[in-house]
């Protein structure tokens, strides 16, 4: 017999939830029912729900369980793609794009891309430059475009580009966005999609969570970009220039992924070289991102092909040279780790080492050429040459111009306050953590007054480029741990 408790606890649970996201952003009246609103479902709009709010116990669904229908967990990705993938192409089979409108939460957090797209600006003005991985040509007429049908995997590239794009004010750098993202992936792998579009939003995610010090979520997605991209077939880009059933951009957006994920796997391995992955590297015949003016200007017909054993010039371009960079520093992981430093290895460290000096002469003309003072290639090769765990060492000459570098750079943040008009790459915080350890060293070692004082403004540029990304905090603290422990 029904006493009324029942209906009572139905009620009371019902307050006790929060509106969905839309009616919250809207302030209009929400009903709290789910999985949708009865005013969403009168507008046909995308009804969501904060994740991180919906309480759990008897009486409710966890996010995960409620979030998922027994048809979006419907297998609809065909297995003989992996099981024989032969059989698959020769078969003409292909890939069915679902349309599965899965992107729960999303949409109403990245707002009205036709009206506001102030954080696509802010993207392709301060991170592209230093991750030029989407074509712009492609993603405005593919992913922006009004009269493109709506995607999932549409909608979480254009979430992953205004997460990496947004500036933090404060609080915690896992933000309802970051959130959202992040449980977006699976909800796509259990609805069969497998899709490109998913590997970059993948990338920006990385580029975030190393940016803030997310861990080890950073190290754990870059794991998976390595499989994702080895799924797709994106690992194979560097091997050709063209692609069947694929045009030049879009060849070139594949190959600058790949390229990407092996630069984050490797720069994330900077200060524990021990864990180094088995990620392949390249060869000497892989092919080396385009020139970056020309990729912006969507047009490579004129594009010079460079290869990892092609002679180092300055009009390789930012991104070339940051790739080539990261083939080093994994060279140089892989020689310092090495259990005995026989003849040959000390042979090899020596043409690391000479080649590390080319690279980053050529990259230091590259950032002078295009007015971009130090730039990533710079950055990388000089944390290359300084591992952490070798303790002091008189720098070479080229190293006093980076560390020389580092300081200028750090003195005009500790100046202004801010970042500058072109926004200052996550991949400079290890070396400028690295130039603050030389100094500290330094004073330690020598009583030099200067060294404290670069020591100083290092620090106090680690607080600026805090307020972007929250990493240079944590590097501001380990350098103060540094210093008051002695562990120099």
């Amino acid at each position: 017999m029904n006493t009324g408790t029942e209906g009572e606890t139905d009620r009371s649970t019902t307050r006790l939830r929060p509106s969905c996201l839309p009616c919250q952003r809207l302030k209009k009246k929400c009903d709290r029912q789910r999985p949708r609103c009865a005013l969403c479902t009168r507008q046909n709009r995308t009804c969501s729900y904060d994740a991180r709010s919906i309480p759990t116990g008897d009486g409710f669904l966890t996010p995960r369980t409620e979030d998922y229908t027994s048809q979006e967990l419907e297998p609809r990705f065909p297995p003989a793609y992996f099981l024989d993938s032969v059989l698959f192409h020769r078969s003409g089979a292909r890939i069915k794009d679902h349309g599965s409108n899965i992107d729960v939460g999303l949409s109403s957090l990245v707002g009205n891309i036709h009206t506001d797209l102030g954080f696509v600006s802010s993207y392709f003005d301060l991170v592209h430059p230093w991750l030029p991985i989407l074509s712009k040509k492609r993603f405005k007429e593919r992913v922006l475009n009004p009269l493109s049908a709506s995607q999932p995997e549409n909608t979480l590239l254009i979430a992953a580009t205004k997460l990496v794009a947004e500036n933090i004010s404060g609080g915690d750098a896992r933000t309802l966005l970051y959130t959202s993202v992040k449980l977006t992936f699976p909800r796509l792998e259990a609805s069969g999609i497998l899709e490109f579009k998913v590997l970059q939003a993948w990338i920006l995610l990385a580029v975030y969570e190393i940016g803030h010090g997310i861990y080890p979520a950073a190290y754990l997605t870059i794991g998976s970009c390595v499989r994702y991209a080895g799924a797709l077939g994106v690992d194979t880009s560097v091997e050709r220039i063209t692609a069947e059933n694929a045009d030049d951009l879009e060849c070139e957006e594949q190959r600058r992924s790949w390229w990407a994920i092996l630069l984050l796997d490797r720069y994330i391995h900077l200060g524990c070289p021990e864990r180094v992955s088995s990620y392949r590297d390249a060869t000497n015949a892989s092919i080396l991102p385009f020139d970056d003016v020309l990729w912006d200007n969507g047009s490579l017909s004129d594009a010079q092909v460079h290869r990892l054993s092609s002679t180092l010039t300055m009009a390789m371009g930012r991104f070339c040279l940051t790739a080539q960079a990261a083939i080093l520093l994994g060279k140089v992981f892989h020689n310092v780790q090495a259990p005995e430093q026989d003849e040959f290895r000390r042979q090899e460290a020596k043409i690391l080492d000479d080649t590390i000096v080319a690279l980053t002469q050529v990259s230091l003309e590259e950032g002078r050429f295009r007015g971009i003072g130090i730039c990533s290639p710079t950055t990388i090769c000089f944390s290359d040459s300084r591992p952490v765990s070798a303790g002091w060492s008189a720098p070479q000459g080229w190293e006093c111009d980076a560390i020389a570098s580092m300081l200028k750079l750090a003195e005009s943040l500790a100046s202004t306050g801010r970042c500058g008009a072109e926004e200052l790459s996550p991949f400079c915080l290890d070396a400028m953590y690295r130039s603050g350890l030389f100094y500290a060293q330094r004073y330690s070692q020598h009583g030099d007054e200067d060294a404290l004082k670069s020591f100083e403004t290092i620090k106090s540029a680690l607080e600026v480029i805090g307020r972007r990304w929250r990493t240079a905090l944590i590097y501001l603290d380990l350098l103060n741990a540094r210093k008051v422990t002695g562990i120099l």
